[in-house]
């Protein structure tokens, strides 16, 4: 098992699909870049707050606070391929944490959901359209 590099991902979305939309822009390093989309939730407090985002609207996730992020790109893992998934350093390094899980099923198709904890002392926004999240692709045998 390897992990497909920065050529190989704009080979593959060339021939089918991986990443909807795409930008090429957002290959980075062997891993897509991928948005914070139209939809976050705070929930960890009980009020199951649902938020909405339009571009650029940031959404705001407090100390101490469980959220979940969705994704601004659909994603599209051929039944060959497995993916692995992240948070940036631009956020982790402010204290949120990727509880959701780290790998993305052959053959799954939909945005993604990430289930973040803010484990640092200050509220994180997020805003709609910025890379948050990456994924890697790797061949399966």
């Amino acid at each position: 098992m390897s992990f497909w590099s920065t050529d190989k991902i704009e080979e593959r979305q060339a021939k089918a699909p991986l990443i909807t939309p795409f930008d090429l822009n957002r290959v980075q390093q062997g891993a897509y870049e991928l948005s914070m989309g139209a939809q976050g939730a705070i929930s960890s407090d009980g009020r199951n707050r649902i938020a909405k985002l339009d571009p650029r609207q940031a959404f705001c996730i407090p100390p101490g606070q469980f959220a979940l992020l969705l994704t601004e790109e659909s994603v599209s893992i051929p039944t060959d391929v497995i993916a692995f998934i992240s948070l940036k350093t631009s956020v982790k390094s402010l204290g949120l944490v990727n509880v959701s899980g780290f790998h993305v099923d052959p053959g799954f198709t939909c945005r993604l959901k990430f289930w973040v904890y803010n484990a640092g002392n200050q509220d994180i926004q997020v805003l709609r359209g910025d890379p948050v999240f990456l994924i890697w692709f790797s061949d399966l045998d």
